[in-house]
């Protein structure tokens, strides 16, 4: 199956510093940093614990970038890569400035872009996160810093982020502009009104961060308030803010977390069901999602949109809360849109869909592997034209799989081969017991009969272990972990790099540069809106 082809590249791409025997050592590498960037969550799994994972996290990673941080940058940009995993490639990048002697086949000017795209598509919560980090790892070099003032100040949602993370880009700015720097800004921006000195003092680290879209006095005001700046502020948030210490209702548009924080220091008298009765309007989709229970028993309407959210946290929260016709419709919506990306098409797929006990996954993530799975089986079900599922343990109650039992994999997948499938996957965390190796068995009679039938490996893992841990269940079949459905696709770009190791790499890139060339298009447009400010 060709999934793309490669072709010419621009001539600013350089591989001349790369041996043939390097662009193979680098192949292998990004195939097995491919397997962990589609599962990396940084968190414990059924098999394997966060210091084991991170330990296999850091080799993966040092064993691209050090051989070429120009395709160890692409790679973060494939879709179906987990945000944790572009966290952990954006801090890499930016704790080794770029010098003269930097081995890569991309310039610095793309790798900029590369950055600008992976902060974009992040959720601000962890970038900021992130930033705390680098912080606290004492990472200050001049390109850090401008990336973190820019991405702070000079984004539109200034004036919410000053309130909902104000400790954190405190903590941030005082590391970019240092302590010094700092008392100086906040003894400006305490006055009311301020002196061509003084504003062109600003401009440097500050006024030239800030979009067209806001005013310059409103952006200067949220920066005070989160220097922590004790005034009367006319920004809307900022005013509710402290209205709110007075009268809760006043406080109605900020955030629920920054409002049930001050009403358990100023307002203890007040409910959980009064606070969600002021929050309901103003709350996050994944806040409305988090809230479902505790608003059921104060008999709180919150309305949740599960159109909102992706595939696998939906069957996670059906498990919880029951799957309701909404999310039924809203997971069959998603799965037909998720299907149509995936790169093959087949007229008969059949799944062997393992639902034993250990699919229930780990405490710390209870039923991520069995709603993994039902997110891709239904994915799947959309990518061909006749299909057919076997279960290998568990049971259906409500429209979902309940994981139970063994893994006696071998028989579902007999059943399947009946349907005469075009292609078979087979979703399981890899473990066999009942007996182990059956089913390895079962597919060397099918190899021997001659039936070059595909037949692919799903593992449902969520971490590190998809290079250190996943399981295989057999040594003809391809092992694919995902943690969400998306990444199926991202799985089959593997092939490409195990037969032909330059052009694989070479592929890589050109299903990057469209992205690169939409960051620049981006770029430009906010360079246009700046100046004609």
């Amino acid at each position: 199956m060709e999934l793309t082809k490669s072709g010419l590249l621009p001539s600013y791409i350089k591989f001349d510093h790369l041996t043939t025997k390097k662009i193979e050592e680098l192949a292998d590498n990004t195939l097995s940093l491919l397997n962990l960037i589609g599962v990396d969550t940084n968190r414990d799994t059924h098999y394997q614990t966060k210091d084991e994972m991170e330990l296999a996290r850091k080799k993966l990673h040092k064993d691209v970038f050090s051989i070429d941080r120009g395709i160890y940058s692409a790679i973060f940009c494939l879709p179906g890569t987990i945000e944790f995993a572009r966290q952990g490639a954006i801090k890499a990048l930016l704790s080794n400035p770029w010098r003269e002697e930097t081995k890569s086949v991309l310039p610095v000017d793309s790798e900029n872009d590369i950055i600008e795209k992976l902060l974009r598509e992040l959720q601000p919560n962890k970038v900021l996160n992130m930033f705390i980090e680098m912080v606290d790892n004492k990472v200050n070099n001049s390109r850090t810093r401008r990336y973190m003032l820019n991405y702070i100040l000079g984004s539109k949602s200034l004036e919410l982020w000053a309130v909902k993370y104000r400790p954190k880009i405190n903590k941030i700015l005082t590391h970019c502009w240092g302590v010094r720097y700092k008392n100086i800004v906040k003894a400006i921006l305490d006055k009311d009104n301020h002196v061509e000195k003084e504003l062109n003092f600003l401009t440097e680290d500050i006024i030239k961060y800030i979009p067209s879209s806001m005013k310059v006095s409103d952006a200067l005001q949220c920066v005070a308030f989160i220097l922590g700046i004790k005034k009367d502020y006319s920004v809307r948030m900022l005013k509710a803010y402290n209205d709110a210490k007075t009268d809760l209702k006043k406080g109605s548009i900020l955030p629920m977390d920054i409002l049930d924080g001050i009403r358990s220091t100023y307002h203890p008298k007040v409910t959980q069901k009064e606070l969600l009765n002021l929050t309901k309007k103003t709350m996050t989709t994944k806040q409305k999602k988090l809230v479902q229970n505790k608003a059921k028993k104060e008999g709180v309407a919150v309305t949740f949109d599960p159109r909102r959210h992706p595939m696998t946290d939906l069957y996670i929260y059906a498990y919880k809360m029951g799957a309701s016709n909404d999310i039924k419709n809203a997971i069959k919506e998603k799965a037909k849109k998720a299907s149509a990306s995936l790169p093959f098409k087949y007229g008969r797929i059949g799944v062997v869909f393992d639902a034993s006990y250990s699919m229930k996954g780990s405490d710390e993530q209870p039923m991520r592997p069995i709603a993994v799975a039902s997110a891709t089986t239904q994915m799947l079900k959309y990518a061909c034209d006749d299909f057919n599922v076997e279960y290998s343990g568990g049971y259906i109650s409500d429209g979902l799989v309940k994981p139970s039992g063994h893994t006696s994999l071998a028989k579902a997948f007999a059943k399947v081969l009946e349907n005469e499938p075009d292609a078979v996957f087979i979703i399981s965390d890899g473990y066999e017991n009942t007996p182990a190796g059956r089913l390895d068995e079962v597919i060397q009679v099918v190899r021997r009969l001659g039936w070059n039938l595909p037949i692919y490996h799903i593992n449902p893992v969520s971490a590190a272990e998809a290079n250190t841990g996943v399981r295989v269940l057999s040594k003809d079949i391809p092992v694919m972990p995902i943690s969400k459905p998306e990444s199926v696709g991202l799985t089959f770009f593997k092939p490409m790099l195990e037969v032909d190791p330059m052009n694989g790499l070479k592929a890589l890139l050109q299903m990057i540069l469209p992205m690169l060339e939409e960051q620049r298009n981006i770029e430009l447009k906010k360079f246009y809106n700046e100046v004609t400010k």
